[in-house]
């Protein structure tokens, strides 16, 4: 047998006379203080003044609102005189670009600078083709009559081939 174990001298722990103190298992919390009644309160609390201040912002956009609209109706007149001069000087600058582009040059010398019959006289808007008497003088009460005679007859005009 070995000698070496048999030569340490060691002593065994044990528990204390008397045996451990009980440990601190239990949870002692401190309470809230506050029931599912008193939090439901204070959510409504919060909303109620979350909604005031929401009706009170809302009133003042609505007032900036209507200072707007009486500040633009107060300067609608001069706006549109001002959208007029614009148009105005627009259309003298285009009439004077035709003058010399179309008629200065030489390309067309029969063309009126200005003329806007040779944009808007044209005779591009056919009357549909009826399907048959019953729809020929719509007056367009019946936007189901009418759009259905257009889908059918939108291509009546068009002639195919030379």
């Amino acid at each position: 047998m070995s000698t070496g174990w048999s030569n340490i001298k060691y002593k065994q722990d044990l528990p204390p006379a008397g045996g451990y103190k009980p440990l601190p298992y239990k949870r002692n919390l401190v309470p809230l203080r506050l029931s599912g009644l008193s939090l439901f309160g204070v959510v409504c609390g919060i909303s109620y003044f979350g909604l005031r201040l929401a009706k009170e912002r809302l009133n003042v956009l609505q007032l900036n609102k209507i200072e707007d609209d009486q500040a633009y109706s107060s300067l609608e007149a001069m706006l549109e005189a001002e959208n007029d001069r614009r148009w105005l000087r627009w259309s003298k600058e285009k009439v004077e670009s035709e003058a010399l582009n179309i008629v200065g040059t030489g390309y067309d010398p029969t063309y009126k600078p200005g003329n806007l019959e040779a944009f808007h006289n044209k005779n591009r808007w056919a009357d549909p083709y009826p399907i048959c008497d019953e729809f020929k003088y719509t007056t367009g009460d019946s936007k189901l009559n009418d759009s259905i005679r257009y889908f059918y007859t939108r291509y009546a005009d068009i002639v195919l081939g030379p």
